[in-house]
């Protein structure tokens, strides 16, 4: 299985997910592995001169598999959209973006830097956007 690189579709409001460049599935739910978290420095500063926003950040990891189901699916999880405070005792942190606050993606809580994870599980809620829970890697 290929890397993917998935980012939050404005327009869409959905995950849009790609290889290679193209992309081959819009989301509402992504479970990825091996992940690195990646934000373009050139796509952030477009964005803080003009004040519009851009597709320049981006979550790359291999999709997971769950008994041989790749997960990524428009109904993933649906109990965690209404109860995912509670997977912070299971090891998941909470991830943020915001590209006029941090140069890179960062812990909700601490505001730690991130640039890797083991895993990453984002998913959208109802007018709340894009969530973005990650398990630290293994180092940290």
């Amino acid at each position: 299985m290929k890397r993917s690189q998935v980012y939050f579709n404005l327009h869409k409001r959905l995950f849009s997910v790609q290889q290679s460049g193209k992309v081959y599935a819009h989301a509402d739910g992504v479970l990825l592995e091996n992940v690195r978290f990646n934000v373009s420095k050139a796509g952030q500063r477009k964005v803080r001169e003009t004040g519009r926003k851009n597709v320049h950040a981006r979550v790359t990891g291999y999709p997971a598999r769950v008994e041989n189901y790749v997960t990524i699916n428009p109904r993933l999880i649906p109990d965690i959209r209404n109860d995912f405070e509670n997977l912070s005792g299971s090891g998941w942190h909470k991830a943020t973006y915001n590209p006029y606050r941090n140069d890179t993606f960062v812990d909700a809580v601490t505001g730690a830097e991130l640039h890797d994870a083991r895993k990453v599980l984002m998913f959208t809620r109802d007018n709340a956007g894009p969530v973005i829970l990650y398990k630290p890697t293994l180092s940290d």
